[in-house]
């Protein structure tokens, strides 16, 4: 999971990055709208804003994953 997130990460922010919080807000939401669209979550501002790191996210959706 946190590879595919990596990955989806990469493809979006441009870069590999492990901390959310030194991202560009608005690549962050068109994570955020990939990731749930590819597994078919939702997730809410305030989960997204207290997820730090796509560790935090992979276990987020991980969660949320039927």
């Amino acid at each position: 999971m946190l590879q595919v997130l990596r990955e989806k990460a990469r493809e979006v922010l441009g870069s590999e990055v492990e901390d959310l919080a030194a991202a560009d807000s608005l690549a962050v939401v068109e994570l955020v709208m990939d990731v749930e669209d590819a597994f078919g979550v939702e997730l809410s501002e305030a989960e997204v804003g207290a997820a730090g790191t796509l560790a935090d996210l992979a276990d987020l959706v991980l969660a949320k994953t039927p």
